[in-house]
């Protein structure tokens, strides 16, 4: 009898407690069961719920996987609304405001949030499909792929367009692949995709979601705004024993009225603001630039399907035709390439870019060379030229490249000689450090340097070089009879940012280049446009979708147009390789871009 006693208290006080907790966390569980259990719709049945939803979302921050202390700070609040410690109520208006009126796709976003209301739903890779027609194809040939965009109904899921998506044809016994040229909305949810039949032989197609509609109007209306929302920038300032931490940002009108500003921008007008220090440090005491993300400006990324947000978990459509079968258009087996002409500045660009023949990237632009298989030409082609590398990672990459494959037999000349290795010269403690090399035998040197800011993982104040500083700066250096290759990559700093700022920077970086090729016309620059990533290779909150890096290389092709600067697309590179989309890619991807590279900096 008493064990009973004492099993049925034992259940009153876990009932209790349990009571106790789901009142405690209820708010949470509500959110998570909405999203979860509905997955794919939220009440937000007006303005007002959603500037509540809103707030919840950006400043209360739920406890479950994310870090709400980063969110509760003063400093956030005060950046978030321009006030010293602010009320609840002043920081849900705040909210209000920049979602009402803010962004022009403000509704369009609404409208995304609501998702099922008025027939707006999510895309759903199970019940979407594309449709070959089974016919005949040729080398040479248009393979049209109709894609219908379906929601969880199976109907039309994109009323609007906008959907992204990757395709491509490959085979992979020989490695060799090719992209769709372009995708074609009609408005209604259906699409064209268009794949040049490159190659005779079989051919698989693929058709992958790169995001809905849906995630992309998220995404806009994330970097609507000049500054990013996705991360804040700090720098250090340090004097002796004296040292401070301030923000920084592109603009300075984005920062609280009133505040003293260290003016940071270059003399080619890239911005650059950080607030000024305390007394006893100047603007000049500058050290260390970092950077702070903030993880739950992606939670709202969560309210969408893994496949959408998320490439872990693939989405690929199913379609009538898997395979297809190419007839040689002739005698020709693959795309004719014997006309084109040399890679230079001012060539035709065509579409697509090129494609994948055997593990080698073939462009059908110009007749590019194989430097990594031809020894005695690539050390011909290096010989007293001098190449800089601007820019990020992606190129710094180049650099490594050059650096490590100088080691390997046969690389630059057909016996394995120690003249032909590249030293590095100096030593570097950061990967952002100032770094050079030199083959000695060749008269070759290499450099690279890191481009200003925004950095999202930060560096040395004194290694981030303005790309169009350094462009000024070789106005002034002689190269005693050397010939000068420069290669700039950036991009991917830039993603979260409103596509405008990215624009601007471009812009800048073409003016000094035209400049600097005026007073030195043998000279070549190269603007490598940016690739494909995986997000779920652990940097979701980097970069987010690389919809935002396919959006600024659209820019990159856009602000080179009709330029002496060289647009050298990798988009379809990247995306078309069989190897999985790393923002730094594989080096059977690297070389390739060298090899194209090289053929645009000796023509002859």
């Amino acid at each position: 009898m008493l064990r009973v006693r004492n099993t049925r208290r034992l259940y009153a006080v876990v009932i209790i407690f349990s009571l106790f907790v789901l009142l405690l966390y209820w708010e949470q569980i509500e959110f998570k069961l909405k999203r979860y259990m509905q997955p794919w719709e939220i009440s937000v049945d007006g303005d007002l719920t959603t500037c509540e939803y809103m707030t919840k979302l950006f400043v209360k921050a739920p406890t479950y996987g994310t870090d709400e202390l980063e969110w509760k700070t003063p400093e956030f609040l005060e950046l978030l609304t321009g006030l010293r410690n602010p009320s609840g109520l002043e920081v849900k208006n705040k909210l209000c405001s920049f979602y009402q009126h803010g962004s022009p796709d403000y509704h369009k976003y609404l409208t995304s949030l609501k998702l099922v209301k008025n027939g707006n739903t999510l895309f759903s890779a199970e019940h979407s499909f594309y449709l070959i027609e089974e016919r005949e194809y040729k080398v040479n040939d248009i393979i049209i792929v109709r894609i219908e965009a379906r929601d969880n109904f199976g109907t039309s899921a994109a009323k609007g367009g906008g959907d992204y998506f990757k395709v491509k044809a490959y085979h992979p016994q020989t490695r060799s692949s090719i992209s769709a040229s372009q995708t074609i909305s009609y408005g209604n949810g259906s699409y064209d995709a268009e794949i040049l039949a490159f190659r005779s032989g079989p051919l698989t197609i693929q058709v992958m979601l790169g995001n809905s509609g849906h995630f992309i109007d998220a995404v806009k209306h994330l970097t609507f705004e000049p500054h990013t929302h996705a991360m804040d920038f700090y720098a250090t300032f340090a004097n002796g024993a004296t040292r401070d931490k301030t923000q920084c940002r592109i603009q300075a009108e984005t920062f609280v009225s009133g505040v003293i500003l260290c003016n940071l921008t270059n003399r080619n007008g890239e911005t650059w603001f950080c607030v000024r220090p305390k007394p006893g440090l100047g603007c000049s005491d500058l050290t260390q630039m970092y950077t702070v993300r903030r993880k739950n400006a992606l939670d709202l990324f969560n309210i969408f399907p893994p496949e959408d947000r998320s490439t872990t978990k693939r989405a690929y459509l199913s379609g009538n035709v898997g395979n297809i079968f190419v007839s040689p258009d002739g005698d020709q087996t693959s795309i004719g390439r014997s006309n084109l002409p040399n890679c230079e500045p001012g060539i035709q660009q065509s579409s697509p870019f090129g494609f994948w023949m055997n593990n080698e990237w073939l462009s059908t632009s110009c007749n590019n060379k194989h430097f990594s298989r031809q020894p005695k030409l690539a050390a011909k082609c290096i010989t007293n030229r001098t190449f800089y590398f601007l820019g990020d990672s992606t190129i710094r990459q180049w650099f490594e490249f050059f650096l490590r494959k100088s080691h390997e037999q046969n690389y630059w000349a057909e016996k394995t000689s120690s003249f032909m290795r590249a030293d590095e010269q100096g030593s570097f403690r950061d990967v952002w450090d100032p770094r050079s090399s030199r083959i000695e035998h060749t008269n070759t040197t290499f450099y690279y340097r890191v481009h200003g800011p925004p950095m999202q993982n930060g560096a040395a104040a004194s290694s981030m070089r303005y790309i169009s500083n350094e462009l000024d700066q070789m106005l002034k250096r002689s190269d005693a009879g050397r010939s000068l290759t420069v290669v700039v990559g950036i991009g991917p700093h830039f993603l979260q940012f409103h596509p405008s700022v990215f624009r601007k920077r471009l812009t800048i970086i073409r003016t000094a280049a035209e400049k600097m090729l005026a007073r030195n016309p043998e000279a070549t620059v190269i603007v490598k446009g940016l690739g494909t990533f995986d997000r779920g290779l652990g940097i979701g909150e980097c970069c987010l979708t690389d919809w935002l890096s396919y959006r600024l290389n659209q820019i990159t092709q856009q602000v080179l147009q009709n330029s002496k600067v060289i647009y050298m697309d990798v988009w379809h590179m990247t995306l078309s390789h069989h190897s999985p989309d790393l923002i730094h890619p594989v080096d059977e991807v690297i070389s390739n871009q060298v090899d194209l590279a090289l053929s645009y900096s000796c023509r002859g």
